[in-house]
């Protein structure tokens, strides 16, 4: 570990390909997975011809498991089910990491998407001299899979210059060029039609979100999407005059967001809790963040990742409703959930209520007097 960074370095030997898996695979992915399953894509494992070699990446997490899988584009957002390689134990005394078990999840809501020709490549084997280079097979599939989901509606210049420079490796290979010339021409075309179909997958995915969000909370959460984000408001689910401690509906509302991290691993949250004007400033201020962070506790306790949310609380700041009414105030004693899968711009002048002690235990009873 060195300024904030852990190096992972991976070795292979006789690795077969991944576009012998056929279908619509074109590569390996190493991941790293923390431990309420949010992946890292740390990059390409580029086996080629040669079939061994080894790379070195870098990651910023701290405890993580190591995976490598097979999927459809280098580059991915969420490892596929193709599952070749989970990190084991390491050996404490030779090392300064330690084991802790941790459990990976490699379900991927665009599994559909993921379609292998061969289950196994255990038997099968990738000729080192001649045929067709691997890196146009992989430029090939790429453009393919980009224009089977419309990529091109999202980003369409990256898709017009793949094609471009896919013709230009398929007419290279076609006239005897180079291996590295028709592999270069392919690289390029890779990388256009990969940004491409990321993007319109992102967007993919974020449609899911919303939609799995008005699915499971839209009866008792009010769902909107924002340039911030989509923001869950707690809506009926209010708090008492002076209180911070979550109800039964809060508590289940909140039990089923956390199930909704727990699928979509890379959305981050910020919780922001408001008063309505009863009382002081100050104390509403400081009232809010504790209401946030009643939240936050109860989204942890329910295995979500603590760095995933921030906090804060902002008082009477930005009602939603009339404080000069009971109806009103109840509705501006609230809290908002703003979820992203990109950092969230927190509002400013907010408070962040302080971590919370743990629950004293209760101590164990004496045992009888025999």
């Amino acid at each position: 570990m060195e300024a904030g960074q852990a190096d992972v370095r991976i070795k292979w030997e006789k690795m077969e390909p991944a576009v012998l898996f056929a279908g619509n695979i074109t590569s390996y992915a190493a991941w790293a997975v923390t431990r309420d399953g949010r992946p890292e894509n740390l990059g390409e494992l580029p086996v080629r011809e040669k079939k061994s070699g080894e790379i070195n990446y870098r990651t910023g997490k701290t405890n993580f498991a190591i995976i490598v899988t097979a999927g459809i584009l280098p580059g991915g957002v969420l490892p596929s089910e193709l599952l070749l390689f989970v990190s084991g134990k390491v050996d404490e005394v030779k090392t300064t990491a330690k084991n802790r078990v941790l459990e990976v999840d490699g379900t991927n809501p665009f599994r559909s998407l993921v379609r292998p020709g061969n289950p196994s490549i255990a038997d099968l084997t990738c000729s080192a001299t001649g045929g067709e280079p691997i890196e146009l097979q992989q430029a090939r599939k790429a453009f393919d899979l980009a224009e089977e989901i419309k990529a091109s509606t999202v980003p369409p210049k990256e898709m017009e210059v793949a094609k471009s420079q896919l013709a230009q490796a398929q007419n290279a290979a076609g006239q005897g060029g180079t291996r590295i010339v028709v592999a270069d021409f392919a690289r390029r075309s890779l990388e256009n039609a990969g940004t491409a179909a990321r993007l319109e997958v992102q967007a993919m995915l974020e449609e899911q979100i919303k939609a799995g969000l008005n699915d499971a909370l839209g009866k008792i959460m009010i769902v909107q999407e924002t340039a911030r984000g989509v923001v869950l408001n707690m809506g009926e689910i209010l708090f008492d005059v002076n209180e911070f401690t979550l109800g039964k509906d809060a508590e289940y509302a909140i039990v089923k967001l956390s199930a909704i991290l727990s699928v979509f691993p890379k959305l981050q949250a910020r919780v922001e809790g408001f008063t309505d004007t009863t009382g002081k400033p100050e104390l509403n201020v400081k009232l809010s963040a504790e209401r946030a962070r009643s939240v936050v506790d109860l989204l942890v306790a329910q295995g979500v990742d603590a760095g995933r949310i921030t906090h804060a609380g902002y008082g009477p700041a930005s009602p939603v409703a009339d404080n000069a009414t009971a109806e009103g105030r109840a509705k501006n004693r609230r809290v908002e959930i703003i979820l992203s899968q990109d950092p969230i711009t927190p509002t400013t002048c907010g408070m962040v209520a302080p971590e919370r002690p743990a629950k004293a235990t209760k101590p164990a009873a004496a045992p009888a007097a025999k």
